[in-house]
């Protein structure tokens, strides 16, 4: 082989070996900076009551739904969702997370429209059996407005706790849990929680940038000492 074939030779294995190293570099650089934002966005949240470290989310166990059928849980993997667990009965249900949810209903109406984002109810007796029946759900339903999708909880061999309720080993009712697009619980908090703080926290799973259009305050139950619990 000759000098100047030599050369040339060298010459591509040097502008390889760069070629290689830079792209190393590049991919070294986006893995780290995808490290630091979700670390970043664990970090931000951390000292939020109800942020708890990820884990996967159980399928819910529904007898049937009310208003829409929005699939199981599996045929909504990709998006963020928002569970409202609840009881008609519920003091803090009806003065909390009922009004919340029809506020993040419009709130996140672009990213509800474009599949971004599920709020469902569940409606998880545990008591009160003979009273909180489908038909009267149906009824109450009807008179607050509720349009979302509302699933009846399903007791199994006669058992007065629900199964969805079993699975997700919630306190009582109002709970909310918040799922991420991977369908690993990110929050779960019963009872009263930050309202503004916990959109943000949809908000920064969902990606978006939302302070300018973030909903106003509710004007009741701004306490925990306010919220009825069941």
């Amino acid at each position: 082989m000759g000098i100047e074939s030599l050369r040339v030779k060298e010459f591509f294995r040097i502008m390889l070996t760069k070629h290689l190293c830079s792209v190393r570099a590049a991919i070294g650089l986006l893995l780290v900076l995808a490290t630091s934002s979700a670390w970043s966005a664990s970090e931000a949240y951390s000292e939020l009551d109800g942020v708890v470290d990820p884990h996967p989310a159980p399928a819910w166990e529904i007898s049937g739904w009310l208003n829409d059928y929005p699939g199981d849980l599996q045929d909504n993997r990709g998006k963020v969702i928002v569970i409202d667990f609840f009881q008609l009965w519920c003091p803090g249900c009806n003065t909390f997370t009922g009004p919340l949810m029809q506020q993040w209903q419009d709130r996140f109406a672009t990213e509800i429209e474009s599949g971004e984002l599920l709020l469902v109810k569940i409606h998880t007796v545990f008591e009160g059996h003979d009273v909180q029946t489908v038909e009267r759900l149906k009824l109450y339903l009807e008179e607050k407005g509720i349009s979302l999708p509302v699933g009846i909880d399903k007791h199994l061999n006669g058992d007065y706790r629900p199964e969805t309720k079993k699975r997700y080993k919630t306190s009582g009712t109002p709970e909310v849990v918040i799922i991420d697009r991977e369908g690993m619980i990110r929050f779960q908090q019963f009872g009263w929680f930050e309202p503004v703080a916990v959109e943000a926290f949809i908000e920064s799973l969902l990606g978006i940038s939302g302070s300018s259009n973030r909903s106003e305050p509710l004007e009741i139950c701004l306490s925990s000492e306010l919220c009825g619990q069941g």
